[in-house]
């Protein structure tokens, strides 16, 4: 997508929040959507979304990555389990509902942090 943004915000993460929601666009439409459409349709959403604190997630590719993370940190696996940071460890949410006893698992990597107390790029 070209840098052209009538809201003045200009990088990739906006082209590619313009892009999931063309994307999203096409799947409840059931109709393509050029790329020139989307930027017409979206530009301005998506600069709102960025000026009230819209991020791309950071993705975590490596081990020493995913051990930089705080305690209280969300991120799905690519498996897609949602896991959280613990003091010792992880806890699988997809299959424990939180209640501590996934400790022996690791997120999948690359996995995408979600959430948690430091979840800022």
């Amino acid at each position: 997508m070209s840098d052209y943004s009538p809201g003045g915000i200009v990088d990739s993460s906006r082209d590619d929040l313009i892009e999931d929601l063309r994307r999203v666009d096409e799947a409840i439409h059931g109709e393509p959507v050029t790329e020139r459409d989307a930027r017409i349709r979206w530009s301005f959403h998506a600069d709102h979304l960025i000026r009230e604190g819209w991020r791309k997630p950071r993705t975590i590719t490596t081990v020493e990555e995913l051990d930089t993370l705080p305690t209280g940190s969300i991120v799905r696996g690519a498996n897609t389990d949602i896991l959280e940071r613990l003091t010792i460890g992880w806890d699988n949410l997809s299959t424990t509902g939180g209640n501590g006893s996934g400790l022996d698992d690791t997120p999948k990597l690359p996995a995408v942090v979600l959430g948690g107390p430091e979840a800022k790029q």
